[in-house]
C-alpha cells in the first residue's frame, strides 16, 4: 500500500515548432515513431518497431516490438485536433499506476507553441524517482520533435 503524499509538481516543457498547430498536432500523433528515441525511450528498445497513436478517445498508444507482444504506453483521454491531446501514461504495462499526459497546440506568429504537461506521479510507487526521470527525458523526447517539425515542416 503507498502513502498518500501531496500533490508533486508537473514536469512540463513547453516548446515551438515552425508549422501551423493541423500540422504540428499529425507531426506529433501520426507520426510519433519517426521522432520518439525509440532505442532509449520504449519498452522493447534495440528491439522496438514503431510506436502510433489509436486516434481517439480510449485508443491506446502501442508500440511494436521485434519478437514480442505489442506494449501498451498509454491511452487516449482527449483527442481534439489541433488543439488537445491528453492521454493516460504507463508505459510500464501498468494501467493502475498511471500517470496523466496534456499536449496544448496554440498557434503563434511563427508557427504553434506546444505545451507538454505530464502530472499524477503520487498515485505512483516511486514517485519521486520516476518524476525524476521524466524532468530529463521529457526534454529529450521533445527536442526529437521540434528537429524533426523543423526538418520536415
Amino acid at each position: 500500500m503507498t502513502v498518500p503524499i501531496e500533490p508533486l509538481e508537473p514536469v512540463c516543457v513547453t516548446v515551438e515548432v515552425p508549422v501551423d498547430p493541423d500540422r504540428a498536432f499529425q507531426l506529433f500523433t501520426a507520426e510519433i515513431d519517426r521522432w520518439w528515441p525509440l532505442g532509449t525511450h520504449s519498452v522493447g528498445e534495440e528491439r522496438s518497431r514503431g510506436v502510433a497513436f489509436e486516434p481517439q478517445v480510449g485508443g491506446g498508444i502501442v508500440e511494436t516490438i521485434e519478437g514480442a507482444e505489442s506494449a501498451l504506453w498509454g491511452t487516449v483521454l482527449r483527442w481534439e485536433p489541433p488543439q488537445v491531446l491528453a492521454f493516460a501514461w504507463h508505459p510500464a504495462g501498468t494501467p493502475d499506476q498511471s500517470t496523466a499526459v496534456l499536449v496544448r497546440f496554440t498557434a503563434t506568429a511563427g508557427g504553434t507553441q506546444v505545451a507538454v504537461d505530464h502530472v499524477g506521479w503520487e498515485q505512483l510507487e516511486q514517485p519521486f524517482v520516476t518524476r525524476a526521470a521524466y524532468v530529463s527525458g521529457w526534454p529529450l523526447v521533445i527536442g526529437n520533435y521540434v528537429a524533426y517539425a523543423g526538418a520536415v515542416g
